[in-house]
């Protein structure tokens, strides 16, 4: 990451130590390569199925893996939700309490000094977060989205790749903003809605719905189901 955080917000780097990646798809792997180059020690993930083979599974952080989630967290390891789902991301913050979920940025990152990122964030390879921006717990922030100055993305918010949000746009709680899309200044996104990959958001968007289109135009009202899927 090409500039250190504000004083007091998530460590980054200043306390590297063992990682527990909960998760274990495609997110996971790419969130795991991050934290590596930024010199963390993935000891372990935790998920109910996994195709990273090469990193020991603890198992259902929410079943079978959960007491020995516990048990790296009291040895001094730090957590990372890389999940999509901002419901099972939520889920594990309230499980293991946000205080043990470490912020990943990638050091390609590019992260303004005056942006103010919480705990829990993950922030992708060539990502851009400008002037006085606003990351809210356990938010992603994928590969080469651009979070222009003075956005808030709200906690479990998720910025898709390339996605691209100008000055002043508000990503509620848990909402996702797909790749490729644009965010036109000062605009909303409400509250576990979707917004589809390469759409132009010129109007805010309610919430809970799911959104596409150039125009994006509000499409369905079930946007809190598909984002579980």
């Amino acid at each position: 990451m090409r500039n250190d955080l504000s004083a007091g917000e998530a460590p980054v780097a200043a306390k590297l130590r063992d990682l527990v990646i909960l998760g274990g798809g495609g997110h996971a792997a790419v969130v795991a390569e991050s934290a590596a180059r930024l010199g963390w020690r993935v000891v372990a993930i935790a998920a109910s199925q996994t195709t990273l083979a090469s990193v020991r599974n603890l198992g259902d952080p929410e079943g079978e893996g959960r007491a020995r989630v516990e048990a790296l967290v009291e040895s001094g390891a730090q957590l990372h939700g890389a999940i999509g789902s901002p419901s099972v991301r939520a889920r594990w913050v309230a499980q293991f309490g946000l205080a043990h979920f470490a912020t990943i940025a990638d050091p390609t990152a590019t992260v303004s000094p005056s942006a103010r990122v919480a705990a829990g964030v993950y922030i992708g390879a060539g990502a851009v977060v400008n002037a006085r921006a606003e990351l809210g717990s356990c938010a992603i922030v994928n590969t080469r989205a651009v979070i222009e100055h003075d956005c808030i993305v709200e906690a479990f918010a998720h910025v898709s790749p390339a996605a691209v949000l100008c000055g002043s746009v508000r990503v509620s709680e848990g909402a996702q903003v797909g790749a490729g899309a644009v965010v036109i200044p000062g605009r909303t996104i409400g509250a576990r809605s979707i917004v589809g990959a390469g759409a132009v958001v010129v109007r805010d968007v309610p919430r809970g719905v799911t959104a596409a289109g150039v125009p994006a135009r509000v499409l369905t009202s079930d946007a809190s189901t598909l984002m579980d899927e």
